[in-house]
């Protein structure tokens, strides 16, 4: 349990969990049982890529990380290669390796240098990842609460008689199932009660919300879960024209997980192996209230101000593999059209030794 690590060195870290010589952080609790049990979810066969395409955020909304280039040659009429200039690896959907971010206070997971490559994403990219993945819909929540989100339409989906909206076509898969058995919903928590709930807001997803939506969809977890947090951010965004991501991109915002200490034990007591969303940070953004600010912060010279951030103690205290940006609307259809939302995933980063980063090159199968 997260309170037992309160003795730890430093406290509240995974680093005497998992062993001092370990590079791997959560993707431990993958163990081969696991990843056994999991495979057994895959019922039609269904695969779900949940990666965005290369240049699909452009302009990114940090302003941190100009487009890829990408250039086709021939050596003669029946041959073609390429190659890519200015590949930032977190440009668009990505995966965070533990050598990411550090600690003010502790340094990076493990008590590695941050000039070493033994954090890289090559640790999880020479067995890949694979496990049980459980979707929380969180934009789904809302909107089977009555509070959003719009369509393209430019309405609600319609409710039903038990208070969740009407099941999506089932598109040849199983019959749809009725929200949480049925019943009515609950009032949700949220930093954002009484309005309506919108993704280009900061609206915080404390641990009392993600319990809620997960028993509003039937969902338990098991250990180990690769769990993935769909808000409707990504879709929003990539659907912009130019000129609007421009505009949006000086009043940026998004939904997230708590910077709290409860959203750390939440992730820790439900053994989450990965957590990932289709935000640009997984956590609340801006970050607003905070337990995690501490003396030792500073603003960057440069780049994004990551006091107060909840990326600090989850990677290099926990180890905690995290991912952003990734493609989860079809993914949430499905499973609101079937009623499971939980299914086999599977995440092969780059083989980059020493990498920060990766595409996931993730899928989800139904």
């Amino acid at each position: 349990m997260f309170d037992d690590l309160a003795d730890a060195s430093p406290p509240y870290s995974s680093w005497s969990f998992f062993g001092a010589d370990d590079r791997r952080g959560t993707i431990n609790l993958l163990t081969p049982a696991r990843v056994a049990a999991a495979a057994k979810l895959i019922r039609t066969g269904e695969q779900l890529g949940l990666d965005y395409a290369v240049n699909a955020f452009e302009p990114y909304p940090t302003g941190t990380r100009p487009p890829t280039q990408h250039h086709v040659f021939a050596n003669n009429e029946f041959h073609r290669d390429d190659w890519l200039d200015s590949f930032y690896l977190q440009s668009t959907s990505q995966l965070d390796s533990l050598r990411h971010i550090g600690h003010p206070a502790h340094g990076f997971y493990n008590g590695q240098s941050p000039d070493s490559s033994e954090l890289g994403i090559h640790r999880w990219a020479d067995t890949g990842i694979a496990g049980r993945g459980v979707l929380l819909d969180v934009a789904g929540y809302f909107a089977a609460a009555g509070r959003g989100p719009l369509s393209a339409a430019g309405g609600r989906r319609p409710l039903s008689a038990a208070g969740g909206p009407e099941p999506l076509p089932a598109a040849g898969g199983p019959e749809p199932l009725p929200a949480a058995g049925g019943r009515e919903l609950d009032a949700p928590f949220s930093a954002a009660a009484g309005s309506d709930y919108d993704c280009e807001t900061t609206v915080t997803l404390e641990a009392a919300l993600l319990d809620e939506i997960a028993a509003h969809q039937g969902v338990t977890f098991d250990g180990g879960d690769l769990l993935l947090l769909h808000t409707g951010w990504a879709a929003n965004y990539v659907a912009k024209t130019p000129e609007e991501r421009v505009e949006f991109n000086t009043r940026n915002r998004s939904p997230g997980l708590a910077q709290r200490t409860s959203t750390l034990r939440w992730l820790w007591d439900h053994e989450i192996a990965l957590v990932a969303s289709d935000t640009p940070a997984v956590e609340a953004d801006p970050v607003g209230e905070s337990d995690f600010r501490g003396p030792a912060d500073r603003p960057p010279d440069r780049g994004v101000d990551h006091s107060g951030m909840l990326h600090r103690p989850l990677i290099a205290l926990l180890g905690m593999a995290m991912g952003e940006l990734w493609k989860l609307d079809e993914l949430a259809a499905r499973c609101a059209a079937t009623g499971r939302y939980d299914f086999f995933l599977t995440c092969k980063p780059l083989n980059i030794p020493g990498g920060v980063g990766s595409p996931p090159n993730a899928i989800a199968f139904m």
